[in-house]
């Protein structure tokens, strides 16, 4: 028995071996990377490479999940595939984009190599960290070569840290999401494809930094921007900026922090910059009603149980006894029973049979040209495989919104595959099951559809013209400018209207968000609420999905913002499916006229909030806690050097710093903090002037939007002049 107990202990022990040896050799040649530097942005899609070593043929594909759960943009989880082929004795890289991963839930990737559709042939399992504080930069082509690690940032206590670019990550839609900034080379920009140089303008669109260097770096970004740019100077390109520097050599001095969007823009940081928005409702609720798909009302769903309950219960018990048959009901209790779940079932059955495909658009008409970012109902009546096949340029993306906060947008999971230009999206379906496909792509056809121009020479008051340059109306048009806003009403095909928008101090903690001053209050109320308006093309949800993507800068200081409602357009992927809603939105820089106002000089959060002075914490303060935050303004170019500006302050100042020749500078306030201050021109670094700014609520609402800005200087100021507090130095600090 012995004898036998060793044989089998060897034969075990050696055919583990066997399996595990092929595994164990796969997984030596199978590295993966995933975001830059095992850190990524919350929110944005993570770029994973992962580079596999062949020792034999093979012929598989390679597959990135998320783990799951209900974070933003994941919903019961999602899959990129993309098919490996290696001839052994060769290295690949593969580069895999997942889209949308969150800190909260989801940020748990496994990656897999599999082969005959079954077997995994390695597996590394990943949890990626959300960079916080510091700045990831990617560098591309030759200007990577001796680049040094981390770059300090100036005016904040954190790094750009710096990492080289492939060509694949230009190419690949989403991969230099996370980045903060991306440095490129005048020559090497000029020779990227005309699709790769959209696609990185649509990311700065979306508040990326593009820094152009060398030799025509500023005339290739006036180029782009339409408008005249001098060495350092930035741009704003959407909510992005474009910087040209000439000087090669000197192109790290030129990366300034970007605007803080760590946690993509909820919370506090929403109030702090005014861009409040406090509902919202998930596109699912959107694609049902325009479907055709409804849930039965809860008042007829709570009859139904309440009538079977009745029957099954004392009526049915009454009637059998009354005819003296009583046993009968082992009988008739089980006919109850199958008499209510064929009702249920016919009626379900009617409900899925009597829906159609939906879409639920947002085209975003941008300098770079039209994008849309569409939402694609897929349901099955009888359970299957459902998919969508994207156009070349085209690629899968996420929800915007948190599904933690609206419940699962969608109840099957979905598995994109990507081969070469083209994708599929794919979702496993049962049995009157639904999933919602994302994609995001160019739309050509439509650049231009909707143009806005907006001046201002009035603190707080915008005026200009909306163009709808398509061949459909645009209904509801709402326009929005910081916390101002109004309804515009329908703009017809081919029409122009002039708008005067009014703001005023507006306190984003008091009464209702602009939005639905603007439209009305979301249907947010879960399956068995209120269902969006199927009469209307106003579609909440679209809104929602634009401003949380935008995150902190939906509607920033210094621009505006239009969006108008359709039903007239077809679905961008699909044109058969006609059932839906589309959304047209397009943004313009505030221009001044005669004279700089509040509403033309940009303000961007940068860090914050959570800081505090020096030295000191949250609970160290006599009374209400004390929170600050880090500011940049930009002044138009058409204000000049010469131009006086003065930067009005909120009642709720505790302490004020300006970063002045590469160092923080203390304002010494008095005893009752000025209503505005003095700005010198000179203090304006390329343009710019980055001011820390502590407060609490114990002299008023705390920081209303209106009440800290920059603007122009006219007869009827009195700024006050700044004083800076001189630092205590020691005896030793004083002899040097």
């Amino acid at each position: 028995m012995r004898v036998v107990m060793q044989v089998v202990a060897t034969l075990t022990a050696l055919g583990f071996f066997l399996i595990a040896a092929p595994l164990a050799q796969a997984q030596s040649g199978f590295v993966v990377e995933a975001g830059f530097g095992g850190e990524f942005r919350d929110g944005a899609s993570v770029p994973v490479v992962v580079t596999i070593t062949a020792d034999r043929l093979i012929d598989g594909t390679l597959e990135v999940r998320t783990s799951g759960g209900f974070g933003r943009g994941i919903t019961v989880g999602e899959t990129v595939t993309t098919p490996v082929e290696l001839a052994g004795g060769t290295t690949k890289q593969f580069l895999v984009v997942i889209p949308g991963v969150s800190s909260d839930f989801g940020s748990q990737l496994s990656v897999s190599l599999v082969e005959n559709g079954e077997e995994i042939a390695a597996e590394e399992n990943i949890r990626l960290r959300p960079v916080f504080g510091d700045e990831l930069v990617g560098v591309f082509g030759d200007l990577s070569q001796d680049m040094p690690e981390r770059v300090a940032l100036m005016s904040v206590d954190a790094s750009s840290r710096l990492f080289e670019l492939t060509p694949a990550f230009l190419e690949t839609y989403g991969a230099i999401d996370p980045l903060a900034a991306v440095v490129i080379s005048t020559a090497d920009f000029r020779a990227l494809r005309d699709a790769t140089q959209s696609q990185m303008l649509f990311w700065v669109h979306d508040g990326g930094t593009l820094l152009i260097v060398g030799q025509g770096a500023a005339e290739e970004v006036a180029s782009i921007s339409g408008k005249s740019t001098e060495k350092d100077t930035a741009l704003p390109y959407g909510v992005g900026h474009l910087r040209a520097v000439s000087d090669a050599e000197g192109w790290q001095d030129a990366l300034v922090p970007s605007e803080y969007t760590f946690n993509s823009g909820e919370g506090f940081g929403r109030e702090l910059t005014g861009d409040t928005f406090f509902g919202g409702e998930p596109v699912s609720q959107t694609l049902a009603a325009d479907s055709g798909f409804r849930l039965p009302s809860l008042p007829w769903m709570l009859g139904l149980l309440f009538a079977y309950l009745l029957i099954a219960g004392p009526l049915l018990w009454i009637v059998l006894r009354l005819r003296g048959s009583t046993m009968a009901i082992w009988i008739a209790l089980p006919a109850v029973a199958l008499l209510f779940t064929g009702a249920v079932w016919i009626t379900g059955s009617s409900l899925r049979s009597g829906t159609d495909q939906a879409h639920a658009t947002v085209l975003e008409i941008t300098p770079a040209g039209a994008r849309a970012s569409t939402a694609h109902l897929l349901t099955s009546r009888s359970g299957g495989i459902e998919s969508l096949a994207l156009p070349s340029e085209w690629a899968s993306t996420s929800s915007a919104l948190p599904a933690f906060m609206f419940g699962p947008s969608s109840s099957g999971s979905t598995r994109t595959t990507r081969d070469g230009d083209s994708s599929t999206i794919r979702a496993t379906l049962d049995a009157g099951d639904f999933a919602i496909a994302h994609a995001v792509g160019p739309m050509p056809q439509f650049d231009g559809a909707l143009r806005v121009t907006a001046v201002s020479d009035v603190d707080g008051e915008v005026r200009g013209t909306v163009t709808n340059n398509l061949s459909v109306d645009l209904e509801e048009v709402g326009l929005f400018a910081d916390q101002a806003g109004k309804n515009l009403g329908t703009i017809a095909a081919g029409e122009t209207i002039n708008f005067v928008l009014t703001g005023g101090a507006r306190d984003p903690f008091r009464g209702e968000p602009i939005d639905f001053v603007v439209w009305r209050r979301p249907n947010n109320f879960g399956p068995f609420g209120p269902v969006p308006d199927a009469d209307t093309a106003y579609a909440g949800s679209l809104w929602s999905e634009f401003v949380w993507k935008s995150g902190r800068s939906s509607r920033p200081i210094g621009q505006v913002v239009v969006a108008g409602f359709t039903r007239e357009l077809p679905a961008p992927i699909d044109s058969d499916v006609d059932a839906g809603r589309t959304m047209v939105v397009t943004r313009a820089v505030i221009e001044p006229e005669g004279t700089v106002t509040d509403l033309t000089v940009a303000r961007e959060l940068i860090r914050g909030p959570g800081q505090t002075p020096d030295g000191e914490n949250f609970d160290s303060f006599d009374g209400p806690p004390i929170f600050g935050a880090t500011w940049r303004f930009t002044a138009p170019a058409q204000a000049g050097a010469g131009t006086p500006l003065q930067l009005k302050l909120p009642r709720s100042t505790e302490e004020l710093q300006l970063y002045i020749n590469g160092e923080w500078r203390e304002v010494a306030l008095g005893e009752t903090v000025p209503s505005s201050l003095a700005l010198e021109p000179e203090w304006f670094d390329s343009g710019s002037l980055t001011v820390r700014l502590y407060f609490s609520a114990r002299n008023g609402p705390a920081v209303p939007p209106r009440s800290f800005v920059i603007t122009g200087v006219d007869s009827d100021d009195q700024p006050s002049e700044v004083e800076f507090t001189e630092d205590e130095k020691t005896e030793d600090e004083e002899a040097a």
